[in-house]
């Protein structure tokens, strides 16, 4: 359906379940690529990480702005690991999993 993305630094898969899916047919992906164009373009301009949720995640769900925003992610200047999304939300990458606080004692931890 769109053009192949040329290289990111990564490209983090979240699995939710134990299922392959081809990135190419990711509703998620899609939906970056034709209706965000100028947002994909500049996070590969940039060598942005994007993590991309299994379509099982997303039946039900209209992505919006504020999902593919949370979704893209730039180093933080200022320590390793950690990551800020295009909402300045504070992600963290560590040994397989991407850890975000959500207020002042709340975690959401997945695995990649």
């Amino acid at each position: 359906p769109s053009q192949k993305p040329h290289f990111f630094n990564y490209i983090y898969y979240i699995r939710l379940m134990q299922e392959q899916e081809d990135i190419y047919e990711n509703e998620f992906f899609i939906t970056l690529q034709e209706n965000y164009k100028n947002i994909y373009t500049d996070a590969e301009r940039k060598r942005s990480t994007i993590l991309i949720p299994q379509s099982v995640a997303l039946k039900g769900v209209e992505i919006s702005y504020d999902d593919i925003e949370t979704h893209i992610l730039n180093e933080s200047p200022f320590f390793q690991q950690q990551h800020v999304s295009l909402n300045n939300k504070t992600v963290q990458i560590e040994n397989g999993y991407i850890i975000t606080k959500q207020g002042k004692n709340s975690f959401i931890k997945r695995r990649v």
